[in-house]
């Protein structure tokens, strides 16, 4: 029989030479290709062995040197732990280790052996680690980092680092996320494509727009690394939590740009994206393109439209898209599209805010019908829904529920839980089952102390909020937006005797600035802080709209108008109960004010001395509100104002304000400084909203033009448009308010509370 050739790389003559030198005796070809194949052959099974070879299996022990007994016998007990996996026999002998400050014996491999088993729990998608968990895991590496010389540090493997940034991340602690990854690079470790992912998730979900670009940014010096189908679904929901939606699209162009067809993770990542800003219309165009195009719709992008369907209250869709699901099941083999536990969750969520907790339950039967499991968000959702209705008996039945069916209540569900006692007014069962969360060893959440601080802003309680607002930072707990404005909000209604409000909000407003929190809620509350604390309206927006809002690129919404709006006639009333802030060219510009209108060129010959003295006495009010006095120049009688109407008025005075004109076309002889000063801050608010896009609804114009005409006078809507509408459009955009026969309005509506 022929024997088989050589391995490649070998040569026989080589072979001979070294064997025969050795071993000083001849060998035959056959015997010399013999021995080349069998060191093949070790050499293939070492390679086997190699690539086979468990990860947690510990290095081979090394000399120790002089160390105690009781030492000794801990660290094989520890090792044995290690090649069992068993952290019970781990923990305790690391423990006396570290006791007797003998670490230095522990090798830096056998610290990420102990780290990875720590971070066992992590493999479960759905699992949060509490923080006395986290603590423990950050204390072992905390020991391997003191052990381990500057030199080696770059050599500690990035999934050590990547248990953190997941820890941190599902936990929602910010803070620490961006401390271990300055941490990372300071150490010389470079981070995997899944840290990046990671760290990119969490920006995009708590809307740290610039950290996130920052971290991107070094992703592209990475030429070792190309980003992926999760990366480009990360950075599309980076744009979306800063509502750049055009930002959005152009990160798919440049997937595009790539040559490769944009796969569906990312394309569903877009649709949450307009469904995140409420975009119905764009969503709904989006995914009729997905199956334009020949892309297969899974169930995440079926649940994507459903939860779309689900924020836009539009139930009839929902149950259409759900039958869809269940059509494309049956008919297909896709049975991967048929309704699942997250399709039945997003319904029953949606049940329960429509306030239809009865359709809930029915789906949860019907769940448990088709042998779908029902998980906490199910049990959690229809807690919620009896929990709006107040019935805090099956509240806590559904609760009580979710051990039948070996469910473990989450954070999310004593949330629930709490705000249903808590809409109740009773702070005491709020804080008993705080207790009874904290005995189970489950570890408070965000979501816990923003349902804690929201029962004591029902209450209104501004101490008992601060201090869970003061617990929850100190365990290193950011706060959400949400939470910073419910903190602020209770503290402006509640202020204390004594107390400095503005020095109070001004705390909260630079925890917001710390922790990227900083959005036009917030401001919306500083500002009402200052109006609080009687500042009026035109100095209130000369500072803090003008170094907040304008300086900082935050555009106002609706609520920033009505704010000044239902505050500006107040504002004065509480001044001297607060601290003013100083307007310093008030007075003089005030006495300019009243000289040129004394001195007016334009005073009719007609017009009688008591019309004079009437008018004077409306300048010379110490009240900047007067209540104004009947002109004499009426307005001619005209179409009643409409919606139309109003809102042209008020873009062509806030032009003509923001030109330094005159900002009524009617000359207004009995406004005073305090007022015209107002109106034009008024005007320059709804300007800045009208450039962000946003129109008030019918409530909040219909307060602006109240507003305006308590302080101008009785306001001719028609003429001030300047504009001519059609009988047909002014029937199709009349403001519901009172009209008269002479084209005013009497827009009176009740104040906003808040």
């Amino acid at each position: 029989m022929r024997p088989a050739k050589c391995p490649e790389g070998w040569c026989i003559r080589q072979l001979l030479t070294s064997v025969v030198s050795t071993q000083r005796r001849s060998i035959t070809v056959r015997a010399a290709r013999a021995a080349a194949r069998a060191q093949a052959q070790r050499e293939t099974e070492s390679q086997q062995r190699a690539s086979r070879q468990d990860p947690y299996r510990p290095v081979a022990a090394r000399p120790l040197g002089p160390l105690p007994m009781d030492v000794q016998r801990a660290y094989g007990v520890f090792r044995r732990g290690l090649i069992e996996g068993n952290l019970e026999v781990m923990l305790p002998n690391y423990r006396v280790v570290a006791a007797r400050k003998f670490l230095h014996s522990i090798s830096r491999e056998e610290f990420c052996l102990l780290l990875r088993a720590l971070a066992e729990p992590l493999t479960d998608r759905r699992y949060v680690p509490g923080q006395e968990e986290v603590d423990q895991w950050k204390s072992v590496f905390n020991d391997m980092i003191a052990n381990c010389p500057n030199h080696e540090r770059g050599h500690i493997p990035d999934d050590i680092y990547a248990i953190f940034i997941d820890a941190y991340s599902r936990r929602g602690d910010t803070e620490s996320l961006s401390k271990i990854w300055e941490q990372m690079h300071r150490d010389g470790v470079q981070p995997s494509l899944n840290s990046y992912n990671l760290i990119l998730h969490r920006y995009a979900k708590e809307g740290l727009y610039e950290k996130a670009e920052e971290v991107y940014h070094s992703l592209l010096l990475r030429p070792d690394i190309e980003p992926d189908a999760t990366t480009y679904s990360a950075l599309i929901n980076v744009r979306s939590s800063v509502s750049d939606i055009p930002g959005a699209h152009r990160i798919l162009e440049k997937l595009l740009e790539t040559g490769s067809k944009p796969p569906i993770k990312v394309l569903n990542a877009l649709l949450k994206a307009h469904k995140k800003q409420g975009d119905l219309e764009g969503t709904e165009e989006l995914f009729a393109l997905i199956k334009k195009n020949g892309l297969v719709p899974n169930i995440a992008t079926y649940n994507t439209m459903l939860d779309a369907y689900s924020k836009a209250n539009a139930l009839e869709k929902a149950v259409a898209i759900v039958n869809e699901m269940q059509t494309v099941a049956d008919s297909s083999s896709r049975s991967y599209c048929a309704p699942d536990f997250i399709t039945y969750n997003i319904l029953i969520n949606m049940f329960g805010k429509a306030d239809q907790p009865e359709d809930a339950l029915k789906l949860f039967h019907d769940m448990l019908e088709r042998g779908i499991s029902p998980d906490v968000v199910t049990f959690t959702s229809i807690m919620d829904a009896y929990g709006r209705r107040g019935d805090l008996e099956r509240t806590r039945t559904f609760f009580n529920m979710m051990h039948e069916y070996g469910v473990t209540p989450t954070p999310a569900s004593y949330s629930v839980l709490i705000n249903a006692v808590g809409y109740k007014g009773d702070l005491k069962a709020a804080e008993t089952v705080y207790t009874e969360m904290l005995q189970r060893g489950i570890s408070p959440t965000r979501s816990v102390y923003r349902a804690l601080i929201r029962v004591h802003e029902i209450a209104n309680d501004p101490q008992g909020a601060a201090r869970w607002y003061m617990e929850m930072t100190n365990r290193q707990i950011s706060p959400d937006v949400t939470t910073l404005i419910s903190i602020m909000r209770v503290h402006v209604r509640n202020r204390q005797p004594g107390q400095d409000l503005l020095e109070v909000i001004r705390t909260y407003f630079k925890d917001a600035e710390r922790f990227g929190r900083l959005k036009v809620g917030i401001c919306n509350e500083l500002l009402r802080a200052h109006l609080k604390c009687g500042v009026s309206v035109t100095e209130a927006v000369s500072t803090v709209y003008e170094t907040e809002f304008r300086m900082r690129r935050i555009p106002p919404n609706t609520f920033t108008l009505e704010i000044l709006v239902q505050n500006g006639a107040s504002a004065r009333e509480a001044r001297g109960h607060c601290r003013d802030i100083e307007f310093s060219e008030a007075s003089e510009m005030e006495q300019k004010w009243r000289n040129m209108v004394e001195n007016h060129a334009h005073t009719n010959a007609g017009s009688s001395t008591n019309q004079s003295s009437q008018s004077s006495k409306s300048v010379t009010s110490a009240d900047g509100d007067a209540e104004q006095q009947p002109r004499a120049d009426q307005p001619t009688p005209s179409l009643p104002a409409t919606r139309e109407h109003i809102i042209q008025a008020f873009v062509k005075m806030a032009d003509r304000a923001r030109r330094g004109d005159s900002i009524t076309q009617q000359e207004r002889r009995t406004v005073t400084y305090h007022q015209m000063m107002e109106a034009r801050a008024l005007l320059e608010v709804f300007g800045d909203l009208l450039k962000a896009g946003t129109v008030p609804g019918e409530f909040g114009l219909n307060s602006m033009a109240n507003r305006v005409e308590q302080l101008l006078g009785k306001m001719n809507w028609v003429e001030e448009s300047g504009s001519l509408i059609t009988a047909q459009a002014a029937s199709n955009t009349q403001v519901p308010a009172r009209a008269r026969g002479d084209g005013t309005s009497s827009l009176d509506t009740p104040p906003i509370k808040y």
